[in-house]
């Protein structure tokens, strides 16, 4: 971590900027304002606490515990930061599962149009670029289909981590 750098912007607003290591992530924390060098203090000094309690490569953090010894006792801002990310993780959850209804839906409303499409062609009362919009339709709401799917088994397995099921 380096010291933070404090400048003025154009407006004479201070601008203070500090660089961290946290989370396996390079992360630059600027705020702006007469306390932004306090600011900027406070904010990285939070972002290490957090990684101190939930980082799996620091050995002594809480969750690197209790991922090597199964169960272990949990500070409680960890348990709340947990609780928070499996809260999440089960939203996304919820919202990918209905993703994949309402693609189904609309599948099947294009399965059924060019069905529709098809007979209407053959029997000579609808012109072929017709059809190819009802099979390019299908084709899309299949795509979209496939790709709520793999939504869907990516926040299970989300969710299942988050949750402590799989690691």
């Amino acid at each position: 971590m380096t010291n933070i750098e404090v400048s003025k912007n154009a407006d004479g607003a201070l601008r203070a900027v500090r660089y961290v290591f946290a989370m396996d992530t390079e992360m630059m924390l600027e705020a702006y304002g007469e306390n932004a060098g306090a600011a900027v203090e406070a904010a990285s000094g939070e972002v290490l606490r957090i990684d101190q309690l939930l980082s799996v490569g620091i050995g002594t953090s809480d969750i690197c515990r209790l991922n090597r010894e199964g169960t272990a006792k949990v500070s409680e801002d960890a348990r709340e930061l947990i609780g928070l990310q499996v809260a999440q993780q089960r939203k996304v959850f919820v919202e990918a599962r209905e993703k994949v209804e309402m693609t189904l839906s609309n599948l099947e409303s294009a399965e059924e149009n060019l069905r529709k499409a098809n007979l209407a062609y053959e029997a000579g009362v609808l012109p072929t670029n017709t059809v190819l919009g009802a099979q390019t339709a299908w084709l899309s709401a299949h795509s979209d289909y496939i790709d709520a799917g793999i939504e869907y088994q990516m926040a299970a397995a989300s969710l299942n981590k988050a949750e402590g099921n799989i690691k």
